[in-house]
């Protein structure tokens, strides 16, 4: 098996370094194991998401899984830890600082459709079943998730049949698939994409919260749901007036058949800012400016 990375949007040299063998140019561009290639990218700006895939096997490779993210953010951008002061370049939630740039929490997320899950007995999982004796569209079969998770209501219906409870984190705990969290009125954007699998189209919810469909145009239409999410597609969505009220919103597929039945769904957690994370990060900006 051989596999390779290959960059959406960055600049690279075709021939050396964008992980696709094609034609007759002669560098091999997919290592097999126990080989290595080093791969030269340019960000020449500032793109947002980037998918990373490859193209040793393009149908197979992504469908298990094997795919990724670089995240181009503006010049001198340093990352760190949500919620912590922590330097972190790998963490799905940051907090994200650049000279001349406010401040603002970012979330990669992984939109993912289709994927092969088995239960703890090694059986399929098959949320989508045959519907009046119809067999169900082989686009809307195998199950959904985020970032390599899902919170499937079958799983927490088992504990508690109450379907009204079902999103409750005081009844079922808090879902497997990422918990978002931000300070009310910080400025948020999600990072979403979808790597693979199946071909239907998907959406993406943030209840109680608006964005511009087109994050740099001004006259852009303000909307609640962005659809037309499917393979190969990203989206960085910025947040109108940043995080709302305190409280815990969901964010989910726009389906609820099969999507978020079978696990497409998770919270982004509006915190109220305590007096004593006031007071540090006055002194923060304080230390800051006598530097």
């Amino acid at each position: 098996m051989r596999v390779s990375l290959n960059p959406q949007f960055l600049q690279y040299d075709p021939v050396c370094d964008s992980g696709i063998n094609v034609g007759y140019n002669e560098m091999e561009q997919t290592v097999g194991v126990g080989e290595s290639k080093r791969y030269l990218w340019h960000a020449d700006k500032e793109y947002g998401a980037c998918l990373i895939q490859s193209f040793g096997d393009m149908r197979n490779h992504r469908y298990h899984g094997l795919f990724g993210a670089v995240i181009v953010e503006p010049p001198g951008a340093e990352w760190y830890r949500n919620f912590t002061r922590k330097k972190d370049s790998f963490a799905e939630q940051a907090v994200i600082t650049a000279p001349g740039v406010e401040n603002f929490r970012e979330y990669v997320l992984f939109i993912q459709n289709g994927i092969r899950l088995l239960d703890v007995k090694g059986n399929l999982i098959q949320t989508a079943l045959d519907d009046n004796g119809e067999p169900v569209d082989a686009e809307d079969t195998g199950e959904k998730g985020y970032n390599y998770r899902s919170e499937r209501f079958a799983n927490r219906l088992a504990k508690d049949p109450r379907t009204w409870k079902v999103f409750s984190s005081k009844v079922h705990g808090d879902p497997a698939t990422p918990v978002w969290k931000a300070y009310s009125g910080d400025r948020v954007v999600f990072r979403a994409m979808m790597p693979a699998d199946k071909p239907r189209n998907t959406s993406l919810a943030i209840h109680d919260h608006l964005w511009r469909e087109q994050q740099r145009d001004p006259f852009s239409r303000i909307i609640p749901l962005q659809g037309g999410i499917s393979i190969g597609n990203k989206f960085d969505i910025e947040l109108l007036g940043g995080a709302g009220c305190p409280g815990d919103y969901l964010y989910r597929s726009g389906s609820f058949a099969w999507d978020v039945e079978s696990g497409m769904w998770g919270i982004f957690r509006v915190v109220k800012q305590t007096l004593g994370c006031k007071c540090k990060g006055m002194y923060r900006k304080v230390r800051e400016c006598f530097r």
